[in-house]
């Protein structure tokens, strides 16, 4: 079913696709065909028919694998939710979305099935509550329900201040990358002796600057690679940051 053209004369449908590829495969194959075309195809966060979303999480960033925490998210409430980066929706004049790309909002969305939806976002206070203290990969993030969940005036102006601290935390957010581990699919794999994952003993890493704090805010593997890193620090760690960047074997080897 089309959906209206819009003002910008583009028309959206849903459409299921039954391969046994991934969609990134499917699109590499099909990418060139549907631009000549002026189609292109984009994927839903999970793939359920119905869906709904939980929440946007505050203090995500755009170099997290949406892949990884669509898979932790789902172990730690044990139903399928899939995580999408995109802008973060509000419906009022006091949080209007600009009109310029440029100027939107981004984050890690959640979505899951329609009719557990409340339920997968009840479970998730445990661990992206406002009292949280420990995460689960390491990485301090908040769930931030959908806009039109909101009822009174105070959470409507409570949200509006969310979006703004999540602009002001995507806009100062530094990166690094290496690639000098064979794979970076040892992040998550358990060391023998202490249990601890590769992810863990580099988000517990202590910052100088600030003080009980993790020098890196996020690890993850670079978009689409199998041997990058990439990590985020805010700018007054970049100096350490970078030196442990670029010390990170002598300092695995040490730890």
């Amino acid at each position: 079913m089309l959906s209206p053209r819009n003002d910008k004369g583009n028309m959206y449908c849903r459409l299921i696709l039954a391969q046994n590829i991934s969609f990134h495969d499917f699109m590499d194959k099909a990418s060139s065909s549907l631009m000549n075309l002026d189609y292109g195809i984009f994927s839903k966060a999970c793939d359920h028919e119905r869906t709904a979303e939980i929440g946007w999480l505050l203090y995500s960033t755009r170099q997290q694998d949406e892949e990884r925490i669509s898979e932790l998210i789902s172990n730690l409430v044990n139903a399928k939710v899939g995580a999408k980066w995109r802008p973060i929706r509000c419906n009022d004049r006091n949080c209007k979305e600009p009109s310029d790309p440029a100027e939107r909002t981004y984050a890690l969305h959640l979505e899951g099935a329609e009719d557990s939806a409340l339920k997968i976002r009840q479970l998730l206070k445990r661990w992206y509550g406002s009292g949280a203290i420990i995460f689960p990969d390491g990485s301090k993030m908040r769930l931030v329900p959908p806009y039109r969940s909101m009822i009174t005036f105070g959470q409507k102006t409570k949200f509006t201040s969310l979006v703004a601290r999540q602009a002001a935390s995507s806009a100062r957010i530094c990166t690094g990358s290496t690639c000098r581990l064979t794979a970076n699919l040892v992040l998550d794999r358990h060391e023998p002796q202490q249990g601890l994952t590769l992810r863990q003993i580099l988000l517990n890493i202590p910052s100088k600057t600030f003080q009980n704090k993790p020098l890196f805010h996020t690890v993850d593997r670079s978009w689409r690679s199998q041997t990058g890193i990439t990590f985020t620090f805010l700018p007054e760690n970049e100096e350490d940051a970078r030196s442990f960047i670029a010390g990170l074997i002598p300092f695995l080897k040490a730890t």
